[in-house]
């Protein structure tokens, strides 16, 4: 990455040729850059990123765009949170978080994260606030596998006390509907034929029930060969999945979109 900084062209940005930078930023850039952590410093009223590493997962597909850009541009979907905060270390006052939630567009599509982290100023040679020095450790893993144990937990002591099967699959499909935040979670036996299978035990939130018999390929046969598989079939969109393509008004009668 040092070689990727050196090498670029600083000149179109508002910092101007690096070996015309402030001796503080070119120090505070050299540290950076060895770090193993994720770092970066936003420097100057425009906010001009440089960055580690480290820091390139982070981006995702936002990188190499992201070097030498304004932050504002490269992160808009979260500036109105992390925009006053930068505001506030300039001002004098650093800022620091520990399982700090975010929702990010790095690989072009919203994603929940999680992040400890910590800002805090670099100065310019004559003392002044001119920049936000970035170190964290993105923690999404850690959170979520928490959450999910939290989960189970729930789901366990929520379940323990029932007995006819109906209750446990619909109090199943409420829990995980809601841990989820889903429109709907349903919970549906296969009969013999592995092609008809009767769903029960809906959650709805802000659609209506689709208890019924139906048959997987009613949703494709894509789906009906992934179910005999034993495989999982996931579909992001099934407006634009090809593999819904032939059956898109199955789709659409039951409002199954993802």
């Amino acid at each position: 990455m040092r070689s990727l900084v050196n090498a670029f062209d600083w000149e179109r940005t508002p910092l101007g040729a690096n070996e015309r930078w402030p001796q503080s930023l070119k120090a505070a850039v050299n540290l950076m850059l060895e770090c193993r952590l994720p770092m970066y410093i936003a420097w100057g009223p425009q906010f001009t990123q440089i960055y580690n590493d480290a820091y390139r997962p982070i981006l995702g597909n936002k990188h190499p765009a992201a070097l030498g850009a304004r932050a504002p541009d490269t992160w808009p979907e979260i500036w109105p949170t992390i925009g006053p905060m930068w505001q506030q270390v300039l001002e004098g006052t650093p800022v620091g978080y520990d399982g700090f939630k975010l929702t990010i567009e790095r690989y072009g599509f919203p994603e929940d994260v999680y992040f400890n982290f910590s800002y805090s100023a670099v100065h310019d040679d004559d003392g002044a606030r001119a920049g936000v020095l970035v170190a964290f450790a993105e923690t999404t893993e850690q959170v979520l596998s928490e959450s999910r144990l939290r989960f189970l937990l729930q789901l366990e002591d929520a379940t323990r006390v029932l007995e006819d099967s109906s209750d446990i699959t619909l109090t199943a499909a409420r829990l995980l509907g809601e841990f989820l935040n889903v429109n709907r979670c349903a919970y549906a036996d296969v009969e013999e034929d592995e092609d008809t299978f009767n769903l029960s035990g809906d959650y709805n939130n802000g659609v209506d029930s689709i208890v019924g018999r139906y048959r997987f390929v009613q949703f494709g046969g894509e789906c009906l060969r992934l179910m005999r598989e034993n495989e999982p079939y996931i579909v992001i969109d099934s407006e634009t999945d090809p593999r819904t393509s032939a059956v898109r008004d199955a789709y659409r009668a039951t409002k199954i979109r993802s």
